[in-house]
């Protein structure tokens, strides 16, 4: 005979299964689209020797929140530079920066801010720069730049990518074109998330782990998450929820763990009653896989759901730190 929670658990499973849809929602679709744009430009100028760098990164190490960087544009042609910035969400922002026509040495140096630094910003995960060189100078009124303003940002970056993509097309058709590409990844700030992307990597790229194969069982080195955050008695997520839900996402479609599936399960506290905490551990465990499928494309069927309310608890509920840490999420893998 099943148990009140066994039965409670498969009745919340079947309402909410079929929740998550199988396709990819807007934002996912929308960086998907801005970069099948911006992979169309090519260049016809190959001796332009074009290179993009960005300042206050060195190798792999990514950029923080609140860190101080710039970006390093250099030619050993005079010319003109277009900057293309998209970020991890497939927000795109056009960048024409005030470049001097002097040169240094053999190369044509830019920097863009010509002075100070930008400050990283979120959401966090890859970020690309598409840097565009150009003989003579794009009219800033056909790009959208109005006068006065150096960059552009559109409420559509599809349609900006799609513009810029057939501006630069049509010059090259008469004009010299050189293009440069440029990723790196941006994180949290130190101490504002709970994992980075490599240390989820590493906890999941794991050769000697083993597969999980019936939820209810013990589970094997599940990756506890309480800083995906979500408002008091609510599924909604918050700015930090987002944020460390980012880093999953970028983590999941890393090389490494791109072909592995996860088990995504809720947890909460034990405020409130047994019933509403289930129901709500069902809502925040499947927002999360929300997040993730809607935001950065990846397989829905790569993603399992399970809640267990307040009835695995961490720690004591004794009090609010120990309930905090009850306020969770965990993913385990399951391949």
């Amino acid at each position: 005979m099943l148990s009140k929670n066994i039965f409670r658990k498969i009745i919340y499973s079947v309402l909410y299964s079929g929740f998550v849809c199988s396709s990819v929602s807007s934002v996912a679709g929308v960086r998907q689209d801005v970069y099948s744009e911006l992979e169309k430009i090519t260049g016809n100028w190959s001796d332009a020797d074009l290179s993009v760098s960005v300042g206050g990164v060195t190798g792999e190490v990514p950029a923080r929140v609140g860190d101080s960087i710039s970006y390093k544009l250099a030619s050993t042609r005079a010319g003109h530079f277009i900057l293309v910035h998209v970020d991890s969400h497939g927000t795109v922002t056009l960048i024409l920066p005030d470049c001097p026509s002097t040169t240094q040495g053999a190369e044509y140096h830019c920097s863009y801010p010509e002075e100070g630094a930008l400050k990283v910003q979120p959401p966090l995960g890859k970020e690309t720069l598409y840097l565009v060189f150009t003989e003579t100078a794009v009219s800033r009124g056909s790009i959208g730049v109005n006068k006065g303003k150096n960059f552009v940002q559109l409420e559509d970056s599809v349609a900006l990518a799609s513009k810029i993509r057939q501006i630069i097309q049509d010059y090259a058709v008469t004009g010299k074109v050189a293009v440069s590409k440029k990723e790196y990844l941006v994180e949290g700030a130190s101490g504002t998330t709970q994992y980075t992307t490599r240390s989820i990597i590493r906890q999941f790229d794991d050769s000697d782990l083993k597969k999980i194969d019936v939820p209810d069982e013990e589970m094997a080195q599940p990756l506890a998450v309480d800083m995906i955050q979500f408002e008091f008695g609510s599924s909604r997520l918050t700015t930090q929820g987002m944020i460390n839900l980012d880093i999953f996402g970028e983590a999941f479609l890393s090389g490494a763990l791109s072909d592995q599936s996860y088990l995504l399960v809720g947890h909460t506290d034990d405020i409130g009653t047994e019933e509403a905490n289930m129901v709500l551990s069902w809502d925040r465990a499947r927002v999360a896989k929300a997040y993730l499928v809607d935001h950065f494309g990846i397989d829905t069927d790569r993603i399992e759901v399970d809640a267990y309310g307040e009835t695995r608890p961490r720690a004591s509920n004794s009090n609010a730190e120990s309930r905090t840490l009850n306020r969770r999420v965990e993913f385990m893998r399951t391949n």
